[in-house]
């Protein structure tokens, strides 16, 4: 378990280094309300972008992006809402999500960037 949380951390923060490289301010990292978390918030120019990452080794138990369930992207809906109540309450929004690859020696690499994912 804590080895994959750990892969985890590893993920997000490729995916904060990636987000920062390509020009977007990363608000927030690991938001987290009673309702969930989200990995990562960032402004993509004037949009906030709700930001899910997702880090694997293999794909024996289907693509990574197919783990995110319509329950998850519901509980990611009201971090959001709350994330915006607290720090911007008008803004135009998207969801993302990174796809981190464990690639040879365990060096990750930013697999995809599914932008407006739902």
């Amino acid at each position: 378990m804590a080895d994959r949380r750990a892969l985890g951390a590893r993920g997000e923060e490729a995916a904060r280094r990636h987000l920062e490289s390509i020009g977007w301010r990363v608000l927030h990292c690991n938001f987290r309300t009673p309702r969930g978390e989200i990995d990562l918030v960032a402004l993509d120019g004037g949009q906030v972008v709700f930001v899910e990452v997702r880090t694997w080794l293999s794909d024996v138990f289907g693509s990574p992006a197919e783990s995110i369930t319509v329950a998850k992207q519901r509980r990611m809906r009201a971090v959001a809402e709350e994330f915006l109540a607290r720090h911007c309450e008008q803004a135009d929004v998207r969801f993302d999500v990174i796809l981190v690859a464990a690639g040879a020696g365990g060096r990750l690499e930013i697999a995809e960037h599914l932008r407006g994912a739902f």
